[in-house]
């Protein structure tokens, strides 16, 4: 890698090639080496939008089986907090396109589990406003 003399003579600039890869709620730099490896490499992700998101149709399909009658007993079964069940269903009520920029890694900054802890409108459009999304 060459650096360069700025025009003023007393910097040396190097370019690197880079994005920003938000995962687990923090940015990261990613180099074009590290972006191959990553989508190459397959099992279970670090992001916890992901496995929210997971977490919510997994519990939804037992919900919707009959294994639990209720939110109560089933988060009794997966002996966790109901509220925190409760907060976690709400994402199945995400837009289609809101969903698919989670699990791609591309969602606006104000999209994140904490900004899910209020009330998520049922409203697709009120989402994305709400989220600065842009479809």
């Amino acid at each position: 890698m060459k650096g360069q003399l700025s025009a003023d003579g007393k910097t040396i600039v190097y370019n690197i090639p880079m994005r920003f890869h938000r995962r687990g709620g923090r940015r990261m730099v990613m180099l074009p080496e590290h972006e191959a490896a990553r989508k190459n490499t397959e099992g279970p992700t670090d992001d916890p939008m992901v496995n929210a998101l997971s977490k919510a149709r997994k519990w939804q399909m037992m919900l919707d089986a009959g294994d639990a009658p209720t939110v109560r007993q089933l988060a009794e079964m997966e002996k966790v907090d109901q509220s925190f069940m409760a907060r976690i269903l709400r994402l199945n009520n995400l837009a289609p396109d809101i969903v698919e920029s989670i699990l791609d890694g591309k969602t606006p900054d104000k999209l994140n589990l904490e900004a899910m802890r209020g009330t998520i409108p049922l409203a697709w459009q009120e989402q994305r406003e709400l989220w600065n999304f842009s479809a």
